[in-house]
């Protein structure tokens, strides 16, 4: 899953409108399985307040709503968490290189430096406009957007490399558990390649009770036990399993004759696909 933190001083007026502003974006193109968005302050000025009505009217004229959202600060654990930290000015930017020594993986940037022109997104608490907020928020998050959705399109190209990888190398006599297995196996070794990618499977054999899960971001072989939940759930028995696995058999094609039962998020569904 990729995640994005947006900050400003004080998590009230512009970070929150950027956070909102993205995940109206993401939702609208039905990545909210892929990615996610929240928001933070550099100061403890305004923790616990709910967002500035400037921001909150702006956000209601486009139907979106903040109504939960209350104002907190950055914390360490969050360079680890997220994969963009994204500030809105230069002042943020330097607050965020003293909270963030060095960046050594490159996480923090400046909203308006995915447009190009490096400015800062107006600051509407000393100006009163959030008119003008608003349009380099909307710029700055389209320019985000995009890249984005090249980071996910990147991260499936080489999900499906590595599966091709493995498929190639496989055999076909091996059963469901360890056809599973080697395939767990090919994912762990591309954890890092993979890391926007967080989908879990379930796949469960009617006939023979066996029971396979895995998450495609650890890429580890899961017990049922460990994971009675997941983003997909195939069901069948367990040859027409294997003839999906092995592209004997399309999942379209298995749903629609009846072999397979299949449950689980539209995005995630959609993956589900392009990854057999």
């Amino acid at each position: 899953m990729f995640q994005i933190l947006f900050v400003c001083h004080g998590n009230i007026c512009r970070s929150p409108m950027a956070e909102f502003v993205l995940r109206d974006m993401i939702a609208r193109r039905g990545l909210e399985a892929e990615a996610t968005v929240e928001s933070a302050a550099t100061s403890t000025e305004e923790i616990g307040n709910p967002v500035h009505p400037g921001t909150r009217e702006k956000l209601r004229q486009a139907g979106i709503s903040c109504q939960s959202k209350r104002a907190r600060q950055i914390r360490s654990e969050d360079y680890d968490r997220f994969d963009w930290i994204v500030g809105m000015d230069d002042w943020n930017m330097r607050n965020l290189r003293r909270a963030f020594p060095g960046d050594p993986e490159g996480k923090l940037h400046k909203l308006l430096d995915f447009c190009g022109d490096g400015s800062d997104v107006a600051d509407p608490w000393y100006t009163g406009d959030f008119d003008a907020t608003w349009q380099d928020v909307q710029r700055g998050c389209r320019a985000m957007m995009k890249q984005i959705e090249k980071e996910l399109k990147k991260s499936m190209s080489q999900l499906k490399e590595a599966v091709g990888e493995w498929f190639a190398h496989a055999d076909p006599k091996a059963g469901l558990k360890e056809w599973t297995k080697q395939l767990c196996r090919i994912l762990s070794e591309h954890e890092d390649e993979l890391k926007h990618i967080t989908y879990s499977y379930r796949l469960c054999a009617t006939d023979t009770g066996y029971v396979c899960a895995f998450s495609l971001v650890e890429g580890r072989y899961i017990t049922k036990t460990e994971m009675d939940e997941a983003d997909v759930i195939v069901s069948g028995r367990e040859r027409d399993l294997m003839d999906i696995l092995q592209r004997k058999v399309s999942p379209l094609s298995a749903l629609l004759r009846g072999k397979i039962q299949i449950k689980g998020s539209k995005a995630a569904l959609i993956a589900f696909g392009e990854f057999l």
